[in-house]
């Protein structure tokens, strides 16, 4: 109800265009209740990598979202990460592969998804350490790009 409301007012003031940032999320949303009306043994047999792997691309998301407002880029609504929830559908959907061949792609897909993000936040965060000349997580400890040295 708030998202909905939010929606209804943001839209007018705004135009549509200020929904992109919303487009990545709802078509993880919908996909994922895709997949389960497709084939619910998927979740069934799969709690915890289905969820696991929503949980990720949705961190990656919006951390992407996040990170281009703060910077003033230009948000992509595309998302790789959302690729291999498109071919799950597709797999699912058609019938094609077994459920062992699926929980074996949903499990790889999870650890490389999980990898890649754990990666790129790792480098992210270094890099904006990096240009601020400060420490992550030590406030105490002069970082060797800072400006100010102390002796």
């Amino acid at each position: 109800r708030e998202v909905a409301g939010k929606i209804i007012n943001v839209v007018p003031k705004y135009g549509l265009k200020s929904l992109s940032g919303v487009l990545p999320l709802a078509v993880l949303m919908a996909l994922s209740v895709l997949i389960v009306q497709s084939n619910p043994q998927v979740l069934i047999q799969n709690q915890r990598v289905v969820l696991y792997l929503y949980g990720v691309i949705f961190v990656e998301m919006v951390t992407g979202l996040m990170l281009d407002h703060m910077t003033r880029k230009k948000f992509d609504p595309f998302r790789n990460t959302l690729v291999p929830v498109f071919i799950l559908y597709s797999i699912v959907d058609l019938k094609v592969v077994p459920m062992k061949h699926i929980s074996l792609y949903l499990l790889v897909c999870t650890s490389g998804i999980s990898s890649w993000v754990m990666i790129k936040t790792k480098t992210v965060i270094a890099e904006i350490c990096n240009a601020l000349g400060i420490w992550a997580f030590d406030i105490v400890t002069p970082h060797p790009n800072s400006e100010k040295k102390t002796k």
